[in-house]
């Protein structure tokens, strides 16, 4: 296997090798948006339960990242491409969660390993792989994944949607302020790993917890067990942040087939049409030269002010036009998700849509888009 180092800073990211050998096993989102702020080193455990789409016994390998993907909310918190501090893995665990994660006693984990030992120390901004772990997880059981970490400032994601515990003063309490895989790697042939990059409408915020109804979820429901997908969409991310072509991009550029779906906070953040059609071409041609297939979704209907209609139809336009031809596919959302038209860039179904807006787009999807 070869590594590429681009710089000090920046950390590791490890060929395809690996990417191809354990694609994603879960449509829940995986990367980091924020940062667990401290002034001084204390140690974290966290047990997170995922949802599988392939049940049964294979062997996994979780894949690590210690920087973050996107700027988190107005960016006073954290921002694209910061790197953690030096970071210690203590240990971990995984095994069969069970059906009721509330109630999980823990019972079924077995060690995770990295080199062979029980844990690893992570410098800033490295990314980093697991050992192979066999596990065994039934049909209509959750896989949990739990660790304990040691260390300062964490990248991580408050914005997890799926059941999630840290464990405090001895108990087990719910809360999403802990770290958590990239990726949850399962050894099974396949025949396209399909990665889905966007922002919280992408990751599937505001849909319920743990009953996966956003519309990542919904069209992986529609697909064969032999396409993989992972879902990389993150809460309050931007084209801008992606267009740097740095951890979050590089994630994306070990799969297939990359859908990209940006814009919204883009708009909303007042960048200019010509800075958003910019950075979606930058995104475009960046994963295309690395060898990726990439699809395109049009900028999805939102709670947008008035001042923001033009900027979201000509940017819109330029997708159709420009953008279309460079891609497989360039899915239209409007149909699925705004009102009608000259309302179309409002969503009928909230700017972050229900579960019937994302039922919507999912079958509409599979309708349109031949994988």
């Amino acid at each position: 296997m070869r590594a590429r180092q681009k710089n000090k800073n920046e950390g590791v990211f490890m060929g395809k090798n690996l990417f191809e050998e354990y694609p994603s096993n879960t449509v829940a989102g995986t990367c980091n948006n924020c940062i667990l702020r401290s002034s001084e080193i204390r140690e974290i455990t966290g047990r997170v339960f995922y949802r599988v789409r392939r049940h049964g016994r294979f062997s996994y390998r979780f894949y690590f990242c210690n920087a973050v993907d996107s700027t988190y909310s107005n960016g006073t918190l954290s921002w694209a491409n910061l790197t953690g501090d030096r970071l210690e893995v203590v240990s971990a665990f995984s095994g069969d969660g069970g059906i009721e994660p509330g109630f999980y006693d823990g019972s079924t984990l077995v060690p995770v390993k990295f080199g062979g030992a029980a844990g690893r120390v992570v410098e800033p901004g490295e990314a980093w792989w697991s050992d192979d772990t066999e596990l065994n997880i039934p049909e209509g059981h959750y896989l949990v994944f739990q660790w304990t970490v040691r260390g300062k400032n964490i990248p991580y994601t408050p914005d997890k949607i799926i059941p999630s515990y840290r464990l405090v003063h001895g108990e087990w309490q719910t809360t999403c302020e802990f770290p958590q895989p990239c990726l949850v790697g399962c050894r099974r042939p396949v025949r396209m790993r399909l990665t889905f990059l966007g922002d919280s409408i992408t990751q599937g915020l505001s849909t319920r917890n743990d009953l996966y109804e956003f519309w990542v979820a919904k069209i992986a429901s529609h697909l064969p067990q032999d396409i993989a997908v992972w879902n990389i969409g993150l809460g309050y991310g931007c084209a801008r942040d992606a267009a740097t072509d740095r951890y979050w991009l590089a994630k994306a550029k070990t799969s297939d087939l990359v859908s990209v779906c940006f814009g919204v906070n883009d708009v909303l953040q007042w960048r200019s049409e010509a800075q958003v059609e910019s950075d979606l071409k930058k995104i475009v041609t960046s994963l295309k030269s690395a060898g990726v297939r990439v699809g395109i979704f049009t900028i999805p209907p939102f709670d947008y002010p008035p001042a923001a209609e033009i900027v979201w139809r000509n940017c819109n336009a330029y997708i159709r036009r420009e953008l279309a031809p460079l891609c497989e596919y360039c899915f239209d959302v409007s149909p699925y998700l705004g009102l009608k038209p000259p309302y179309d860039y409002l969503s009928r179904f909230g700017g972050h849509p229900s579960y019937e807006g994302c039922r919507l787009l999912a079958e509409g999807f599979v309708k349109q888009v031949t994988l």
